[in-house]
C-alpha cells in the first residue's frame, strides 16, 4: 500500500477515535460531559471491584457511572458557588484512606490507574466532590443537624427499652427509581450487581463507587442498627441474615438495597455508649438526611441533557 495512504488511514482512525472520545453524553449547566469521562470512570469502577473489562459490563455500568458523573458536576459546581476550598493535605489525607482500604502502599494508587490509560484527574475530581459537599453540608446544614440534649435523653432511653434484643452492624448499597431506566432495568442491574459482589467480594467498593445512599462517602457503612429502626422492607429481611451473609435485592417504594451483615449482637442494658458518642451517631443521621435533600434540590433547579 501506498505510505502516504497509510499514514492519511492512520491519520483518519486517529481523528476519528479522538473525535468519538470527546463526544458530549452529558450537560451539566456550564459543564459537559464526555465519552472519554464516562469511558474513565467506568474503567476505573471495574477495576476497583474487579469486574473484567467486558463490552457487556461496560454497558452494565454505563448508566449508573453517567448519573454519578452529573452529579459529581453537581457539587463542584455548588462548592465553587458556595466558594468552598479544598487543601491538598485533605486530598492527601483522603487517598491516603482509599489507599490503607485497599492494602496498597503509598502513591500506588495513582500508579494503578494510569495502568489503565486514567487520568489523575478523574480520581481527583471524585474526591474534591466528595470533600466539598461534606464541606456544604455541614455550612448550610448546621440547623438541620444539630443534636438536642432532649434527643440524646430519647436515644438512651430508646436503647433501654430494647436492651437483650439484637443489634446489626449493616453496610447498604442503595440504586434509586429514576426517569432515565425502567423499573426493570434498575432491578436487573442491581442482581448483577450482587451476583458480582458475590463473586468478588469488595462490597464496600461497590457501594463507594455506585450507592446513591449518603452512607457511599463512608464505603455503605450504616453502623449499628437495632429492631425496628429500619423501613419494614428491609427490616424483616435484617432480622433472618446470619453474620457475613448479602442480601437479595430488596424491592422498595424508592428503589433497591442490597445489605451485608457485618456483625449480629444483643444489646447489653448496662453498657450503652456514651452522650457523645450518641451525639455523634444522630448527627451523622441527620446530616445524611439533610444532604440526600439538598441533592435532589440542585438536581431540580439545575439545567440537566443527556444524550439519548
Amino acid at each position: 500500500m501506498n505510505k502516504l495512504l497509510l499514514i492519511a488511514i492512520i491519520f483518519i482512525n486517529i481523528n476519528f477515535a479522538n473525535a468519538q472520545s470527546l463526544e458530549i453524553l452529558a450537560r451539566v449547566n456550564d459543564d459537559i460531559i464526555t465519552a472519554y469521562d464516562l469511558n474513565s470512570k467506568i474503567l476505573m469502577a471495574m477495576n476497583s471491584v474487579g469486574v473484567k473489562n467486558t463490552k457487556e459490563n461496560r454497558q452494565k455500568f454505563t448508566t449508573k457511572i453517567l448519573h454519578l458523573l452529573i452529579d459529581e458536576k453537581l457539587k463542584l459546581q455548588e462548592a465553587e458557588r458556595e466558594n468552598i476550598k479544598i487543601s491538598e493535605d485533605e486530598i492527601a489525607k483522603v487517598v491516603s484512606s482509599i489507599e490503607s482500604k485497599n492494602n496498597m502502599k503509598a502513591g500506588e494508587l495513582f500508579a494503578k490507574i494510569k495502568q489503565f490509560g486514567i487520568s489523575d484527574d478523574y480520581l481527583l475530581n471524585q474526591i474534591k466532590a466528595d470533600i466539598a459537599w461534606m464541606k456544604i453540608i455541614r455550612k448550610n446544614g448546621k440547623n438541620e443537624i444539630a443534636v438536642s440534649d432532649s434527643e440524646i435523653d430519647e436515644a438512651i432511653v430508646f436503647l433501654k427499652n430494647n436492651a437483650h434484643k439484637n443489634k446489626y452492624f449493616i453496610k447498604e448499597i442503595f440504586i434509586p427509581f429514576n426517569d432515565k431506566m425502567s423499573k426493570k432495568e434498575v432491578y436487573d442491574s442491581i442482581v448483577m450487581m450482587a451476583k458480582d459482589i458475590r463473586k468478588n467480594g469488595k462490597f464496600e467498593i461497590f457501594a463507594r463507587q455506585f450507592s446513591a445512599s449518603p452512607t457511599a462517602i463512608r464505603y455503605g457503612n450504616l453502623g449499628w442498627i437495632f429492631e425496628g429502626q429500619l423501613d419494614k422492607e428491609l427490616d424483616q429481611i435484617v432480622v433472618q441474615m446470619k453474620e457475613g451473609e448479602i442480601s437479595n435485592p430488596i424491592i422498595t417504594k424508592d428503589g433497591l438495597y442490597i445489605l451485608q451483615m457485618d456483625k449480629k449482637e444483643k444489646i447489653e442494658g448496662n453498657i450503652l455508649p456514651d452522650r457523645e458518642k450518641i451525639k455523634a451517631r444522630l448527627m451523622n443521621k441527620k446530616a445524611e438526611i439533610f444532604a440526600d435533600k439538598y441533592l435532589r434540590d440542585i438536581r431540580k433547579t439545575a439545567m440537566i441533557e443527556v444524550k439519548k
